[in-house]
């Protein structure tokens, strides 16, 4: 009897496991009756089978090139926003460039960049006194599905410096970049 209510327990226990999980369950083969053993590997090859079938489909998904887009971007950045203001002094830069993933955009300009996904990396590139005094900054931003079109804004007094306030994008990372490496935005005044 004690037997009988163990494999019912089990079975129940088992089937309610697979059916109720999303995530694959390891069975435990059961010792003993001989049926029980049966049973209880069936579902084990089940749960294994189904679990099989799940990572196939995540890697499926995973697999898939992710939709690339064009967003037009205007560099909207007015010249008088650039001079940096410290205590009785202004300093304008000599040099003052920005990129969008990977593409130079000149001021008052509208470029046209290829987004994967919704991710956009704005890199901006600033010198003072003809390299005296450097500035670079690469910012992250999750741009909106919906988003189409947006305009590049700067300022030194607020943070982030660079406003993509029009393309309703989210920031995911502030770093500041080394101004020495390599990149496609120097040189241009």
């Amino acid at each position: 009897m004690q037997k009988l209510l163990y494999s019912l327990l089990t079975s129940v226990l088992c089937s309610s496991l697979l059916h109720a999980s999303a995530v694959p369950v390891k069975i435990v083969p059961c010792t003993g009756d001989p049926k029980e053993k049966a049973s209880c590997e069936k579902m084990k090859s089940y749960a294994d089978q189904k679990s099989k079938e799940e990572k196939k489909e995540a890697d499926k998904k995973a697999s898939q090139p992710k939709v690339k887009r064009s967003v037009e971007i205007t560099n909207s950045i007015n010249t008088k926003k650039l001079d940096y203001s410290k205590a009785f002094f202004t300093y304008t830069p000599t040099t003052f460039t920005i990129e969008a993933n990977g593409k130079l955009i000149k001021p008052q300009e509208k470029q046209s960049i290829d987004v994967t996904g919704e991710k956009l990396v704005i890199k901006y590139y600033c010198e003072f006194k003809d390299g005296a005094r450097k500035s670079c900054h690469e910012y992250t931003y999750k741009l909106s599905p919906k988003t189409t079109s947006c305009s590049i804004a700067f300022d030194w007094h607020k943070e982030p410096r660079i406003d993509l306030s029009t393309a309703n994008a989210e920031l995911l990372s502030d770093i500041k970049i080394d101004c020495d490496a390599p990149s496609t935005a120097k040189g241009s005044k």
